[in-house]
């Protein structure tokens, strides 16, 4: 007979796969503490041609962590190939996705709501583009500089 824990773990495996930090982050000599988490969602606006051509950068920064894509379904032929799973939204009630495995969200949509629904299931951390704005040095012009001027220690990204 399954106990109550195998019967849950049956029913969702994944909830169950991700409960501990199995992979190293990256190191203190690129990233801001912050930002150092194994496991991202990036949620993008609703209109986001114009962040398409920074998203690279976070491939950059992040080379081998985990790294997921919230887009609006309108922007499914020109999003990159590289994240590990791509969800989509129609609506702003589709951007509650109950995931367990995002330790940091990127909310570049500044979607206000997001930030209570993502710390109550596992991220510790959610930062608006507003947030990273206020981090990055008042240099940065465009997206791909305030990412790596929030996210990264100076002159470390080359």
């Amino acid at each position: 007979t399954f106990s109550i824990y195998e019967k849950s773990i049956l029913k969702n495996p994944g909830q169950w796969l991700w409960q501990h930090n199995r992979y190293k982050q990256q190191s203190s000599k690129i990233l801001n503490k912050p930002f150092r988490k194994d496991c991202i969602l990036i949620v993008l606006p609703k209109k986001c041609d114009h962040l398409l051509e920074h998203l690279s950068t976070l491939r950059k920064i992040y080379p081998t962590e985990f790294l997921f894509l919230l887009a609006p379904k309108k922007c499914k032929k020109n999003l990159p190939t590289w994240p590990e799973k791509i969800f989509f939204y129609t609506s702003e009630k589709d951007l509650f996705i109950k995931d367990y495995r995002f330790k940091l969200v990127l909310n570049l949509a500044n979607y206000g709501s997001l930030k209570n629904h993502y710390l109550k299931l596992s991220a510790s951390a959610v930062f608006s583009l507003q947030n990273l704005e206020k981090l990055a040095p008042s240099s940065s012009k465009n997206l791909s500089q305030i990412l790596t001027g929030a996210l990264c220690k100076p002159g470390r990204l080359t």
